[in-house]
């Protein structure tokens, strides 16, 4: 199916100037927008029509890049506490490491299930947040 908005041809042109401060303050305001170039988003600003504007928040990028780059250090926790408790294990004859063991256990288990809890969050979120 062709979609019209492509299809139309537009004869008329229209050339104004712009000092680089506002040549920068329009283009970053069509780049927070859906329109795919400038000619589009100055167009519907002439024209009145609606435009539709991506609204960030900082605050959460931050948290989620923060997150991003913490993610791969709690993996790896993960496998280290996961190698501990195979190297004690071998201790099995201590009763103190026997004793333990199984708490252990469990607070790897526990940590390595909340990791995979906190990446689902985070993706959820971000998918939530990002534009349609």
């Amino acid at each position: 199916m062709i979609d019209p908005e492509k299809e139309t041809v537009r004869p008329r042109r229209l050339n104004i100037r712009l000092t680089e401060q506002e040549w920068i303050k329009i283009r970053k305001l069509g780049d927070n927008s859906t329109c795919r170039n400038i000619s589009d988003y100055c167009r519907k600003v002439l024209l009145k029509e609606p435009v539709k504007v991506f609204y960030r928040n900082k605050s959460f990028d931050e948290f989620e890049e923060h997150m991003v780059k913490l993610l791969p250090d709690c993996n790896t926790l993960g496998l280290y506490l996961r190698l501990l408790v195979d190297r004690l294990e071998r201790f099995e004859h201590c009763d103190e490491v026997k004793e333990h063991l199984p708490k252990l256990e469990k607070a790897v288990e526990y940590i390595n299930n909340n990791i995979g809890a906190i990446k689902d969050h985070l993706a959820k979120l971000a998918d939530t947040c990002a534009p349609k």
